[in-house]
C-alpha cells in the first residue's frame, strides 16, 4: 500500500537480477583469442584512430539522429497514457500501463529483435537496412492516432503499443549491427564503447527537451513532431556504406576503391585515414603512394588496377603526407582506373 516501499522493492529486485546476470556472463561468455590487453595503447591513440575512420562524421550523425524521434517519444509515452482524459491523455491506470508494457510490449520488442537478427544473419544487413529503418520510425504514427482518437478500449491501446514496440525491436537490430560495423578495426572493443556513448547521447539530449515541447504543443502535435523528427535518421541511412561479402560477390570487378598506400604495404583491416600515413612514417619508408583496386570481401584484398608512387619528404607529417598522396596519386589514378575498367567492359 506504500508506493515508496513498493518502488524500493522493485528497484532492489532489478539490481539483484542485473548483478546475477553480470556474474553469470562473466564466467559463461567465451573469450576469443583477439581479446587481449595492450598496455601500450594510449587513450589519445584510441580516440584519434576512431575519429580518423573513413566517413566517421556521417556515421556519428546517423548514430545521434537515428532515434531522434524515439528518444522524445519514450519520455512522453507513459505520461500520455497516465494523463487524465480531460487533459487529453488516455487516463489509464499505472497498473494497466505496467501490464501493457511489461507483457505485450516486452514480447513485441523481443519478437522484433529476434526477427531482425534472423533476417540480418540470413540475408545480410544491406538487404534489410531500409525495412528496419522504416520499421523503427513509421510505427510512431500509432501515437498520433492515440492522441487524436483517444480510444477508451484498452485492447486498441495495447495493439498500438505492441506495433510500436515490434517496430522498435526490429529497427534497433540494424542500429546495433551498424555500431559493430563502425567499430571494426584494431581497437574494436574501445571503439564500440565510444559508439555506444554517442548512442546514449542521442537518446539523452532530445529526451531533455521532450517535456518542454509536449507542454508547448500538447500531446497531439507533439507526436506529430516526433514523426517529423524521424526524417533526419531516414535520410542519413541513405549515406551508410556497408559492403558485405554477400554484396561484393554479386558485383565482381565492378566496385573500385582507392587506398592511400602501395598495396601490399600498410593495408588491410584497420588501415584507413591518417593511420596509413602514420604507419608509413613510423616505419621509415622513403616512398609511399596510392593504389586503385577492385573491392572484394577482403579489406584491400581485391585485384590491383593501378598504382602511383609518391616520395616522402623529411619534414612530412601524417597530415601533409595525406594531402600530397591525394593530390599527386589518388586524384590522378582513380579516374584513369575508372576509364580503364569502363573500356574493358565495353569490349
Amino acid at each position: 500500500e506504500n508506493p515508496a516501499v513498493a518502488w524500493s522493492w522493485v528497484f532492489c529486485l532489478c539490481a539483484v537480477i542485473m548483478a546475477a546476470m553480470g556474474i553469470y556472463h562473466f564466467f559463461i561468455l567465451p573469450r576469443p583469442q583477439s581479446d587481449t590487453t595492450n598496455n601500450q595503447r594510449s587513450i589519445k591513440e584510441l580516440f584519434v584512430s576512431f575519429f580518423s575512420k573513413k566517413g566517421i562524421w556521417t556515421a556519428l550523425a546517423f548514430i545521434l539522429l537515428y532515434r531522434l524521434g524515439e528518444a522524445q517519444l519514450t519520455k512522453i509515452a507513459s505520461p500520455f497514457l497516465l494523463e487524465a482524459r480531460e487533459n487529453m491523455g488516455l487516463g489509464i491506470t499505472t497498473e494497466t500501463v505496467g501490464r501493457i508494457y511489461g507483457t505485450i510490449g516486452v514480447i513485441a520488442l523481443l519478437l522484433g529483435g529476434i526477427l531482425g537478427g534472423i533476417l540480418a544473419a540470413k540475408h545480410g544487413l544491406i538487404k534489410w537496412i531500409w525495412p528496419m529503418v522504416l520499421a523503427m520510425n513509421i510505427p510512431n504514427l500509432a501515437y498520433v492516432y492515440l492522441a487524436y482518437a483517444l480510444p477508451e478500449n484498452t485492447w486498441i491501446v495495447t495493439a498500438c503499443i505492441a506495433i510500436e514496440q515490434l517496430g522498435y525491436g526490429f529497427g534497433f537490430t540494424a542500429f546495433m549491427l551498424y555500431l559493430i560495423y563502425v567499430a571494426q578495426g584494431p581497437y574494436q572493443t574501445a571503439h564500440y564503447a565510444i559508439c555506444t556513448g554517442f548512442m546514449a547521447l542521442g537518446m539523452m539530449l532530445p529526451g531533455m527537451i521532450a517535456g518542454w515541447l509536449q507542454e508547448l504543443m500538447g500531446y497531439d502535435w507533439f507526436f506529430v513532431w516526433v514523426c517529423l523528427c524521424t526524417i533526419p535518421g531516414i535520410i542519413l541511412a541513405g549515406f551508410m556504406t556497408i559492403l558485405t561479402e554477400r554484396f561484393t560477390s554479386h558485383y565482381p570487378k565492378r566496385i573500385l576503391n582507392v587506398h592511400p598506400a602501395l598495396i601490399p604495404s600498410f593495408c588491410g583491416e584497420g588501415f584507413y585515414g591518417l593511420k596509413v600515413h602514420e604507419e608509413a612514417l613510423k616505419y621509415g619508408v622513403k616512398v609511399t603512394g596510392a593504389t586503385v583496386h577492385f573491392v572484394n570481401e577482403i579489406p584491400d584484398g581485391g585485384e590491383i588496377i593501378m598504382q602511383k608512387a609518391v616520395e616522402i619528404q623529411p619534414d612530412d607529417t601524417p597530415e601533409t603526407l595525406q594531402k600530397r598522396v591525394m593530390e599527386q596519386a589518388e586524384w590522378k589514378i582513380l579516374p584513369l582506373s575508372l576509364e580503364k575498367v569502363c573500356s574493358s567492359l565495353k569490349k
